[in-house]
Formats: C-alpha cells, sequence, structure tokens
C-alpha cells in the first residue's frame, strides 16, 4: 500500500493509501490509545448514561445533546490526571461522539475534505469522494443497528416518526463541527437517503446512474450546487 496522504482531524487522524490495483482507500484512527483509557472512558460513560434530565438521547437535538455531553465529560474527566491539555480534548470530543452512536462515521462527517459518502447496503464498507483524491473506499463498515441510530437520529430532529403514513424526512443537521442537509424518503418496498440533494431514490437494488445524477442536479436549481461545509451522504438498505 503506498500511503498517499497523512492528517489530523481531531479526535481521528486520516490515512489515504493506493494498493497495486490502483485503488484508494481511506482509513480512519483514534488519535489517541483507546485501550489504555477503556478504564476511564467506560466508567465515565456508565455514569453519565445512568443520568437523566437533558442527557436524555431520544429527546433532545444533536447540537444540544453535544454541548451538553460534552460538558458533563469535562467535569467528570478533571477528577482524572491526564497527560496533556490536547489528550483531555480528544477523549471528551470522542466519548460525546460514542455515546451518541456515532463514533465510526463521525471522522467522515467533521472532514471538511469528504464531499459525498456512499452506502450500498448495510456491513459493506462505506465509500466516498474525497477532495483531494477522488473516490475511496474507507475502513467502517456500519451494522443496521449503527445506521438505524443514525436515521433515528435525523428523526428527532425534527421530532417525526417514519412510517408507512409519513415516509419522508427533510432535515438540516447543524453542529459546531459539520452542516449537512438531509432526506429521507422510504416508500413501500424502498428506502433511500439523500443529503443535500432531494429524495434521489434507489431502488431494485441499483445505485442512481451517475449520467442521470448529474441531468437532475443541473436542473434542480436550488440544489445544484455544493456549498462550503455541506456533504452529501447516499444508503441503500
Amino acid at each position: 500500500m503506498k500511503i498517499q496522504d497523512k492528517y489530523l482531524v481531531p479526535p481521528y487522524k486520516i490515512q489515504i493509501g493506493k494498493d497495486k490495483l490502483d485503488r484508494q482507500f481511506y482509513t480512519t484512527e483514534v488519535v489517541f490509545d483507546v485501550s489504555k483509557y477503556s478504564s476511564l472512558t467506560n466508567t465515565i460513560e456508565k455514569q453519565i448514561l445512568n443520568d437523566k434530565g437533558f442527557l436524555d438521547l431520544e429527546v433532545v437535538d444533536l447540537q444540544f445533546l453535544l454541548k451538553n455531553l460534552q460538558g458533563s465529560i469535562e467535569e467528570k474527566l478533571k477528577t482524572y490526571s491526564l497527560d496533556n491539555s490536547k489528550l483531555f480534548i480528544f477523549i471528551r470530543d470522542w466519548m460525546s461522539y460514542k455515546i451518541i452512536g456515532l463514533e465510526r462515521l463521525m471522522p467522515l462527517l467533521i472532514d471538511d475534505r469528504v464531499q459525498e459518502i456512499y452506502l450500498d447496503k448495510p456491513n459493506t464498507p462505506l465509500y466516498l469522494d474525497h477532495q483531494d483524491f477522488g473516490r475511496c473506499i474507507t475502513n467502517i463498515i456500519l451494522s443496521e443497528e449503527e445506521l438505524n441510530q443514525f436515521k433515528t437520529r435525523l428523526c428527532l430532529e425534527k421530532d417525526v416518526v417514519l412510517n408507512i403514513l409519513n415516509p419522508s424526512l427533510k432535515v438540516e443537521l447543524k453542529t459546531n463541527s459539520f452542516h449537512i442537509r438531509a432526506a429521507i424518503d422510504i416508500p413501500p418496498g424502498w428506502f433511500a437517503t439523500r443529503w443535500l440533494l432531494p429524495w434521489l431514490c434507489l431502488q431494485d437494488n441499483q445505485l442512481i446512474p451517475d449520467s442521470l445524477l448529474q441531468e437532475y442536479i443541473h436542473h434542480a436549481d436550488r440544489w445544484s450546487y455544493q456549498r462550503k461545509g455541506l456533504q452529501s451522504i447516499s444508503c441503500h438498505l
């Protein structure tokens, strides 16, 4: 594997590599040794999940939740002796992402160089379009449970439930770390998720051809451009 680039997106480190078949790989890793601090983080996580009030993960919006989670984690971390202030922030941020169930997806969301994220089906690697290196395969495989957690998080942003009577959702998800616009459409028999672009559906196990997608983008005036900080994702379950 030839290393193309390495850079930090705290609390993650990113590596871009290319194999002998010219396939490009985007791999993520937490910047600190998680196993070294597992006892500390597990203890704090258990305490937080036993708390009530603003830490109700099924009620509050994501920005509010992250802000208060990080504040609570900071208070508990101060009782431990950590090596340096950077490590303190790394652990705080990573723990907040882990508690809300976005730990493995988060590096792609907060990396400004990631323009679009794709998933063909559960239990297969996510792949993405990178600003500098184009199409890359990631080392991230989300389970159905993790995908459902993210879908639930989007629903919570608008306080709606997706079902046969209410099969569609459009929501803007904005935090201090990332900004996306999301649309979910779940008619009977198929499921589609498209961030940034409206209601572009994946049907009969087939992704939309690039030519058709580009034509759609061209004619959909208010969705025909990407702004800095906004990303898109395609997901088929």
